[in-house]
């Protein structure tokens, strides 16, 4: 898995806590998160992590294709 693209508020489990549960299972990957609502409380420590990114939406497809070849590109630094 090189990459995991997810919403913060999801049913059952949240993008937050799906990311946690990769990471205490796979080690680092990189995780962008996305959501519709400004002020997500839950994302101000997780998006201190390396490679973890965020997009707000509504976001154009092509600003998304970027932020993920960039979370991509820097994996490789």
């Amino acid at each position: 898995m090189d990459l995991v693209v997810t919403d913060t508020v999801m049913p059952r489990v949240g993008g937050v806590e799906l990311a946690n549960r990769l990471w205490s299972e796979r080690g680092h990957v990189p995780v962008i998160f996305t959501s519709g609502y400004a002020e997500d409380g839950q994302l101000s420590d997780v998006l201190q992590r390396p490679g973890t990114r965020f997009v707000a939406k509504p976001f154009v497809p092509g600003d998304l294709v970027r932020l993920v070849r960039d979370t991509l590109d820097a994996r490789d630094e």
